[in-house]
């Protein structure tokens, strides 16, 4: 009985989850996730994406803390789960911002509206099971789906949170990807633009 998701764990897990997303893409819809004057920086690529993601891991680090305190009260969780939730929220954290951040740095607000489909997704999937079938196939895709999913489980002592982290820890490696694409793409000067600058 232990492994069973009572309701008062699904709506906290879900709320959690949906806290640290809509905490990510918040954080880039206030902060510029690019700086304009990228190109004529003369510090290192390396440099330059930790200062793009940094504002967003710090807010998400200080939330991960708020909602396990919140989630540990809730839920009467003890020591050692409640460590490993705030491990788990961290790591979800960090990888939802930098999801966030790619999806603005490359695609503005339609990156901010793709960000909302992916909570909607995992919502829908998680509040009702009469949600018709396309929301079952499409919610494996959104970044969201195995944070609750991980939460869920180590909330209840059941399996499926490392399958959770290897998850999110893919996603971070890809959005990190994208990122630093997008950094060096904006460093980037076309020959046309330094013409039409001269």
């Amino acid at each position: 009985i232990d492994g069973v998701v009572t309701p008062t764990v699904s709506w906290v897990s879900l709320l959690l989850a949906l806290s640290l997303w809509l905490g990510g893409l918040a954080t880039f819809a206030v902060i510029k996730p690019l700086d304009g004057r990228l190109a004529l920086s003369t510090a290192g690529s390396a440099t330059l994406i930790t200062r793009a993601v940094l504002p967003g891991v710090i807010v998400a680090a200080a939330q991960a803390i708020v909602l396990t305190a919140i989630g540990t009260a809730v839920l009467g969780l003890a020591l050692p789960r409640a460590v490993a939730l705030a491990g788990f929220l961290v790591l979800a954290g960090v990888a939802f911002v930098l999801v966030n951040h790619a999806l603005a740095a490359w695609f503005g607000n339609a990156g901010r509206l793709i960000a909302i489909a992916f909570a909607v997704l995992t919502t829908v999937g998680a509040v009702t099971s009469a949600a018709p079938a396309v929301f079952d196939t499409l919610r494996p895709l959104s970044p969201v789906s195995p944070a609750l999913d991980g939460l869920r489980a180590l909330m209840t002592g059941s399996t499926g949170a490392p399958a959770a982290v290897f998850t999110l820890l893919g996603w971070a490696i890809i959005a990190l990807g994208a990122s630093a694409a997008a950094v060096l793409r904006r460093r980037t000067v076309r020959l046309t633009e330094l013409t039409a600058l001269s």
